[in-house]
């Protein structure tokens, strides 16, 4: 990508934003364009501040080419850093290895020791994919080991699902629960971003009417030759759900909000029959589409992940709701 696409990108958030923007780096490698991150960091903090707003960053890395002065740069910033991990050493060497064929988990553990040592917010990005499901809670467990407290989960949705496979996640949900659950009962809490919303879902009795997916409606993907697309975009041909909605140029051709399908607005029969539906993200068009071909439709897979996620976090909360609720009272 060129400045002058990048700084035009920039403009169009900018323009686009209501009280604060965000810039996040995500590829491909992003280190790898180091330069050019410093420079998009530096054009936005300008651009914010000239229209007022407060501006936020991200970026998502392998590791392998994160040094001190990027981590020194990051912390200044206040950039979250999500390092791209499968945890345990035989986990990531078998599933991340270099082009060379050279084993990365040494490379990825001393990175996320190199940031957390510079006070980098640091999240681990972990991905639920059926080739590798093996260990998966323990990997986890892992990484916490090594001082990371924030966790992203991610579910392959673009390959086929086996019913064993799908039983082996729901079963990796479960587990994920009870070390979400110990953790927050040894008063050493773990962010584990899809429990956290669950968490939040159960404690206000659902989605709120008319949400939409952010992805969906708040978030552009920019190609290095300037297109536009809506969500975080995987292809540009993923049947209608990545096609371009415009360029940094002539701006957007249409209303993200238009497209977004809405919380409390169930499309599909299945969805309208479920009692989970008021704590289920169904709504997220991209996912639907790749998991089932129908923008309006969640497929199995994406199903039962979001219910085994619902039911473990009612679990949670019903758990920490009691233990709190056997908390000896202050004396009157």
């Amino acid at each position: 990508m060129s400045e002058d696409v990048a700084s035009q990108a920039i403009d169009l958030v900018a323009q686009q934003s209501q009280g604060r923007m965000g810039v996040q780096f995500f590829g491909g490698e992003p280190l790898l364009e180091y330069d050019l991150l410093v420079y998009c960091v530096e054009y936005a903090q300008n651009r914010a501040r000239q229209a007022g707003l407060a501006c936020v960053f991200r970026a998502t890395t392998n590791g392998s080419l994160l040094t001190d002065e990027a981590c020194r740069f990051f912390r200044d910033i206040g950039l979250v850093l999500t390092i791209s991990s499968e945890g345990l050493p035989q986990r990531q060497d078998a599933c991340r290895r270099f082009a060379d064929g050279r084993p990365s988990s040494a490379v990825v553990e001393a990175a996320v020791q190199r940031a957390l040592a510079h006070n980098v917010r640091v999240k681990a990005y972990m991905v639920l994919d059926p080739c590798h499901l093996e260990n998966f809670v323990e990997s986890v467990a892992y990484l916490r080991r090594c001082g990371v407290r924030m966790f992203s989960l991610g579910l392959n949705i673009f390959v086929r699902w086996t019913e064993a496979q799908i039983r082996q996640v729901e079963q990796t949900i479960e587990g994920l629960g009870r070390l979400y659950l110990q953790s927050i009962l040894a008063d050493q809490p773990l962010g584990i971003d899809v429990l956290d919303d669950k968490l939040f879902a159960w404690a206000v009795g659902g989605y709120p009417g008319g949400q939409t997916c952010p992805s969906c409606r708040w978030l552009l993907s920019v190609t290095p030759d300037g297109r536009l697309f809506r969500g975080r975009a995987f292809t540009s041909d993923c049947r209608g759900c990545s096609d371009s909605v415009g360029d940094v140029w002539q701006g957007l051709r249409i209303s993200l909000d238009g497209h977004a399908l809405k919380s409390g607005e169930p499309l599909s029969p299945r969805c309208k029959s479920c009692g989970l539906a008021p704590y289920c993200m169904y709504w997220c068009r991209c996912a639907n589409t790749y998991t089932s071909g129908n923008p309006d439709v969640p497929g199995e897979v994406l199903c039962r992940y979001q219910a085994a996620v619902i039911r473990t976090a009612e679990r949670v909360s019903h758990r920490i709701t009691g233990e709190l609720a056997q908390q000896p009272q202050a004396d009157e």
